[in-house]
């Protein structure tokens, strides 16, 4: 556990920030001093979850009803970030959705719907934020919430496993700009990492997941 206000002053927006693995992660970056963003397309969860974290931690939180799949709603979601707090610092990129369905009964609107929350709005997320922490000069972190099955597939996921698969080949693929960046003179020193849920017992080929790593680093430094 690290210790309280190790975040001191650093700024992260929580996509999906108001209920969940999102409100988990806000509560624990509070503890730790950042300044907070929670953004949601559920405006009513939002309120509940800033209060709490100020109640409890004293925190400074914005709160930001976005929806992730609309790109215009995202640059705004930073801006208002930069113009608040005048840095975006770290991105959890935890916004989701997925419902059950064997592929063959999946409809184009269903696939559809979980590909452009998981895999879209990670890239505008990213790309949007990463601009930023590279303008700023100051580099920044960014956490991509995953799956285990995004390595294996799984019955009923074909959907959701395909987009996190997509998230985690675009968690490793910044660093691969890296070269080119800074033959240009652009100073960059964002990184990227990807943390997986799921029990590796269950896959035919093990997975990283929360009971073996917290985060698990897909290794890239810049956008």
């Amino acid at each position: 556990m690290l210790p309280d206000r190790t975040l001191d002053g650093r700024v992260a927006i929580i996509t999906g920030g108001g209920t969940g693995i999102g409100r988990a992660i806000a509560l624990e970056y509070a503890r730790l001093g950042a300044r907070l963003v929670l953004a949601s397309r559920s405006p009513e969860h939002l309120e509940p979850a800033a209060e709490e974290l100020r109640a409890t931690f004293g925190a400074e939180v914005l709160t930001a009803p976005t929806d992730v799949r609309v790109p215009e709603q995202v640059e705004h979601l930073c801006e208002e970030t930069v113009r608040r707090f005048g840095s975006v610092d770290i991105l959890v990129n935890n916004a989701a959705g997925n419902f059950i369905c064997p592929a063959e009964k999946l409809s184009p609107n269903g696939w559809q719907a979980v590909v452009n929350i998981v895999l879209n709005g990670t890239f505008y997320c990213s790309r949007a934020a990463g601009l930023r922490m590279i303008a700023g000069g100051r580099g920044g972190n960014i956490l991509n919430l995953v799956a285990a099955y995004a390595w294996t597939g799984g019955p009923g996921t074909i959907h959701s496993a395909c987009a996190k698969a997509g998230v985690v080949c675009m968690t490793r693929a910044p660093g691969q700009s890296s070269g080119e960046l800074r033959r240009r003179g652009t100073p960059c020193s964002r990184r990227s990492r990807a943390a997986a849920s799921g029990h590796p017992r269950k896959s035919r080929r093990r997975a990283p997941t929360w009971s073996q790593t917290s985060l698990t680093s897909l290794r890239a430094r810049c956008w």
